[in-house]
């Protein structure tokens, strides 16, 4: 009986991820219209203001917007994606410090998923507070460890190791993301510039080196 209702459980569950990403790509992707029409206010299922939420915040209702993330996380305050998304949409509409609260309550449930820690960092370097942007890249070298191919964390690194005067550093940061998108020309000539600049035998000089040699390799097979 119990394994029974174990599995109905995770079905259930499953399903209602699954509802739930449906409708969030639906809101992004959708007008406010047709999201209105499949998902009409006195629809209050957490597919349905989940869809809201986003229609809201892409017609730049932050009112409305805020208010339906706020209604789900009323239910559900710990969910960590109801508070990414609530971090995103005060990031967008400039309230950063609000925003990296509900990023770090986000990161704090989930301390290792890429997608929170760079909701997080970008909220961080959006106050340039130089505190911050070293807490932003701290983050980021941990979502970055755990998926190298995160293109959005090499640009974030990028511009928050350029703003603390670690111009060295952040044109090995753009060498990376350049060569996620087989951009090799701009992937070179940053790696070039991170060559000149970083400490000669420094691990980040020897990166550098490394993606110039891989391009090099590249071009000539």
């Amino acid at each position: 009986k119990e394994s029974g209702d174990k599995v109905v459980s995770d079905l259930s569950d499953m399903n209602e991820a699954f509802s739930r990403m449906q409708a969030k790509i639906f809101g992004f992707v959708k007008s406010s219209s047709q999201v209105l029409r499949k998902y009409p206010e006195s629809n209050t299922s957490i597919a349905a203001r989940y869809a809201r939420t986003v229609s809201y915040y892409n017609e730049g209702r932050l009112k409305d917007s805020l208010a339906e993330i706020n209604s789900l996380l009323l239910s559900s305050p710990a969910d960590p994606y109801f508070l990414e998304l609530q971090g995103q949409i005060l990031l967008g509409y400039g309230k950063i410090s609000e925003s990296i609260i509900a990023y770090q309550k986000a990161s704090d449930v989930l301390p290792n998923e890429p997608l929170m820690l760079g909701g997080l960092a970008a909220a961080q370097i959006a106050g340039e507070n130089p505190l911050l942007l070293k807490k932003a890249i701290a983050n980021l070298k941990v979502a970055l460890s755990r998926d190298q191919k995160y293109y959005e964390g090499w640009r974030q690194l990028a511009v928050a190791e350029g703003r603390l005067g670690n111009i060295g550093l952040s044109a090995l940061a753009s060498a990376e993301q350049h060569m996620i998108n087989a951009e090799y020309a701009n992937a070179l000539r940053f790696s070039k510039q991170a060559t000149r600049l970083l400490p000669r035998g420094s691990p980040g000089w020897i990166r550098a080196q490394d993606i110039e040699n891989t391009i090099m390799i590249l071009r000539t097979n």
